[in-house]
């Protein structure tokens, strides 16, 4: 025991240094010294003898030694980070770390493999107890059902993929730039540093995501369409994945409908058509779901009960409880928090349903310990960082909360009291998120307000799914449906302003669709029950009109009514324009206070141009002796600003002026070209 307290505050004070903090020293250090004074007792050669054996029983079999390497390497990970942000050693030591925990799950699992074939002490009966219950083996239907879940899926978010559908955001710029700088470093001019691995950037997002994107944009262009095809690939992904869920809880059919509920939604297409990092969070959860449904089919009550309970008397042949699902848990849930901040919502929606699976003896203590230090391996780099900058990990959800008083009167108006009006504001964020599922639209600056956020068919075969899944909701897999949308909606809809907000909701929103699948689900199990040689040839004949009618109307909800509807195009035409205008010209912008050049969308796209905000048009000759001899002037002018555009052309009269309109005609900006030549014998000009 004395050994064991004095490693444990060694480690308090290694942890004190390695994070700044006083208190973890100062307490580790007192803790020496009552070991050493021996007011804490001696160190008996029994507890010598007792420690050694500890060591010996978890040093163990190879898996738990690659284990703990792995637990190791990321503590080095972690140090070498924080001692140095920019360090790339920290991260192939941190990527070693996760291939050693896979590593470690390989070799537990196979040694369980070969373990159960070699037995020959365990009769028949134990023998059936221990074997595990699997899921069944996908055939050659599942992967057909699946790879055409993906060529839809795909299909749809690559269709029109392009600068205006949507129009490219600011937060897609700014996460664009640092992208850049992920990719070349300070080479690409966003910052005289490499952008940091283990770090927080853009309103506190984790840096490592950029690390992706770069990767992204070296396999598809330095484009924003470049950037956005790696959303276009993740989100695609979430449908077979929701199928594999919907086959392993209910059957082929919900699993069928859910997917393909999710491959034609517009709310998702439209969502793995950004340059962010919210789809990817989507893809984490319904990995993290799929995963847990495996451990519920795959791990028999019997088989843990028996591998736990060191009194039966077949203890050492039984086949210990399989790592490998828990290991790749844990992973999900680390890896995860890597990108969007709804990635939190993962360990939140862990933690009920490991526990449940645990009440029905299908998880086991040392699983979910292992699960645990998975998912601390995976993280350890990134907590460390927020351990010395709490105020990163905080801020968005401070931000973003709306049961604060500037929250209240955000939502319900100035006129609200706080804290008498608490339960009207909560009454409005439950009626906003449940309408959301009727026939409000996403009210984020990301997608339109106006335009439901699912088609009629989808919203009917949810209600009506539900009913069924709370019917049944102690049986596990509805369990976790009701647990999946309830925390999702709560979480990141009822305690969050701005609702609806879709991308927020969008991690929680596949649960809608797998609640759809089960209500098929269900119709076409009393098909077959009550007319069994002609199920298939019912079940075709049912689904394809579905399949149509949510098509359609997903399809012209997007490519028609939003297209036609888009918000801030001028953004993106001012930037293809200053962009195009190149070394030719410098662009100049009247556009305070809706836009300027250090916008994230004009910053992205017309990152190597030469461009300058014009606040007056007094300002301009003066910015214009700056700028380069040979080349002429752009003036891009937003309607507000046409006045002062005509002032300077006035100045400048030869020059060449143009009206830019979208497709309805409406005016979005008028800009005036001004050639090198003109600009160079006006300046003249006036220093005469």
């Amino acid at each position: 025991m004395q050994l064991l307290l004095g490693l444990i505050a060694i480690n308090m004070v290694v942890f004190g240094v390695l994070t700044g903090s006083m208190p973890w020293i100062m307490t580790g250090a007192v803790a020496i010294g009552l070991l050493s004074s021996g007011r804490l007792g001696t160190m008996q050669e029994q507890d010598v003898n007792r420690f050694t054996q500890f060591i010996k029983s978890t040093w163990g079999p190879p898996w738990r030694r690659l284990l703990f390497v792995a637990l190791l390497c990321t503590l080095l990970a972690g140090w070498l980070s924080h001692q140095n942000y920019y360090s790339t050693s920290s991260v192939y030591v941190w990527l070693a770390a996760l291939l050693l925990t896979l590593g470690a799950g390989f070799l537990h699992d196979r040694a369980n493999a070969q373990a159960s074939l070699s037995r020959s002490s365990i009769s028949e009966d134990a023998s059936e107890d221990a074997e595990p219950n699997t899921p069944g083996r996908w055939t050659r239907l599942d992967w057909a059902i699946a790879a055409l879940l993906t060529l839809v899926a795909l299909g749809l978010r690559l269709y029109q993929l392009g600068v205006s559908l949507p129009p490219v955001h600011g937060d897609e710029g700014e996460m664009g730039m640092l992208a850049l700088l992920a990719r070349y470093g300070p080479a690409s001019g966003v910052s005289l540093q490499n952008l940091p691995f283990f770090g927080v950037g853009f309103l506190d997002h984790p840096t490592l995501f950029h690390y992706v994107q770069a990767f992204g944009m070296r396999l598809f262009g330095d484009t924003i369409t470049g950037l956005r095809t790696l959303s276009v690939l993740f989100g695609a992904l979430c449908a077979p994945l929701l199928y594999a869920v919907g086959r392993t809880g209910w059957g082929r059919v919900a699993g069928l409908t859910a997917g393909w509920l999710l491959a034609v939604s517009h709310l998702h297409i439209h969502y793995s058509r950004i340059a962010l990092n919210n789809i990817e969070t989507v893809l984490f959860v319904i990995l993290l779901i799929w995963l847990l449904a495996r451990v519920h089919e795959s791990n028999s009550p019997q088989t843990s009960q028996v591998a736990t309970d060191a009194d039966h008397p077949d203890f050492r042949a039984q086949r210990q409880p399989a790592l490998m699902l828990f290991i790749l848990i844990g992973l999900t849930i680390g890896l995860s928090q890597y990108f969007y901040y709804g990635s939190r919502l993962l360990p939140v929606l862990a933690a009920p349903l490991l526990f449940y699976l645990w009440r029905l003896k299908r998880a086991t203590l040392q699983q979910i310990a292992v699960l645990i230090i998975a998912t601390f391996i995976a993280y350890f780099p990134l907590m460390l960082f927020y351990t010395s900058d709490l105020d990163a990990f905080l801020n968005r959800t401070q931000g973003v909360t709306v049961f604060t008083p500037e929250g209240m009167a955000h939502t319900l108006g100035a006129e609200a009291s706080w804290p008498q009006d608490i339960p009207l504001l909560l009454w409005s964020q439950i009626k906003a998120n449940l309408y959301f599922f009727l026939s409000y639209g996403d009210n984020s600056s990301f997608y339109l307000a106006d335009i439901p956020g699912f088609d009629q068919a989808t919203v009917i075969l949810f209600w009506l799914g539900l009913g069924l899944v709370l019917a049944k909701v102690r049986r596990y897999h509805e369990l976790a449906l009701v647990t999946w949308l309830g925390l999702g909606v709560f979480l990141a809809g009822v305690l969050t302003n701005n609702a609806p907000n879709g991308p927020r909701l969008i991690a929680a929103v596949p649960a809608m669709y797998l609640i759809g699948g089960v209500f098929i689900q269900n119709i076409a199990n009393l098909v077959t029950k009550f007319w069994p040689t002609y199920s298939r040839t019912v079940g075709l004949a049912a689904l394809a009109p579905l399949a149509a009618i949510t098509l359609y109307l997903n399809f012209n909800a997007y490519f028609v009514t939003y297209k036609a509807r888009q918000p801030n195009l001028h953004q993106v035409y001012i930037a293809q324009e200053i962009a195009t205008a190149g070394g030719e010209y410098t662009s100049y912008l009247l556009g305070a206070p809706n836009i300027y050049v250090w916008h994230g969308t004009i910053k992205f796209m017309a990152a190597t141009a030469e461009k300058f905000d014009l606040e007056e048009p007094a300002q301009f000759v003066t910015l214009l002796a700056q700028q380069a001899d040979d080349t002429g002037a752009l003036l891009i002018a937003l309607p507000q600003h046409v006045t002062e555009l005509e002032q300077i052309e006035a100045q400048f009269p030869n020059g060449t002026k143009e009206m830019r309109k979208d497709m309805n005609g409406k005016l979005l900006y008028v800009t005036y070209e001004i050639p090198a030549a003109e600009v160079a014998k006006q300046l003249a000009q006036k220093a005469n």
